[in-house]
């Protein structure tokens, strides 16, 4: 699987029928080939238990690069996703942090962290000590190095890029897990446990919970379809 760059798009062959041509940077990144010979960027990712894949655009009217941009997608955790909420209720625009303009976003984040952070506790911290932070206490959680490269993006020759191809739910309850133990962290919780159970008890009670509630959902859906029947 080779980077999906403008060399590879024009080189790639047209056969008897569709098929798509992985980037072996990004996740979920694609290049669909059709069989008559147009080309479109994809994205394919997991939403609400099922794989689904979202077309961003032809070739010529897209860019590698700038189709790049667009797929570009990390699993955030539910208390990430919380707080961006929080900042939206009342905001305009398209963007929870906005930039300067109409409805630009916030860009060069990396060029303004020491100006955001001079005079508070985090103002000898980077970004790359707050993202090893995160790739260490979710190796502390027992996540595979697979699964924390693919939250944290990391880049060419990471075996990630060779297996991951889709924002599974797997990936989004390992984020869901990690920001939510950072989150009591901060909130001074003091866990007397420190990685993830996988013993026999806890997989089989996190098993039977996920389908008391499976079946749960099942039973209410019918009753639903019922009561729109009568």
């Amino acid at each position: 699987m080779p980077k999906i760059t403008r060399r590879v798009v024009d080189a790639a062959e047209v056969l008897a029928k569709d098929y798509v041509v992985w980037d072996d940077e990004l996740p979920g990144f694609g290049l669909r080939v059709f069989a008559s010979g147009k080309r479109s960027y994809v994205i394919q990712y997991r939403a609400a238990a099922r794989s689904r894949r979202y077309t961003i655009g032809l070739h010529g009217v897209w860019t590698p690069e700038t189709a790049r941009q667009e797929a570009s997608i990390r699993a955030i955790g539910l208390p990430v996703v919380e707080y961006f909420e929080r900042r939206r209720i009342g905001a305009l625009g398209t963007y929870v942090f906005r930039g300067q303009g109409e409805d630009n976003a916030f860009g060069s984040f990396p060029n303004h962290w020491q100006k955001l952070f001079k005079h508070s506790p985090l103002s000898d911290v980077t970004p790359h000590v707050l993202r090893h932070s995160f790739a260490s206490i979710a190796n502390d959680l027992g996540f595979t190095k697979v699964t924390i490269a693919a939250l944290v993006g990391h880049a060419k020759g990471s075996v990630t890029s060779k297996y991951i191809h889709t924002l599974d739910t797997a990936l989004i309850m390992a984020a869901d897990t990690i920001s939510g133990y950072i989150q009591g962290l901060l909130d001074g919780i003091e866990f007397k446990q420190t990685a993830y159970a996988l013993d026999r008890g806890s997989r089989k009670a996190a098993l039977a919970r996920f389908l008391s509630k499976a079946v749960a959902g099942d039973d209410e859906k019918a009753e639903e379809e019922r009561r729109l029947a009568a």
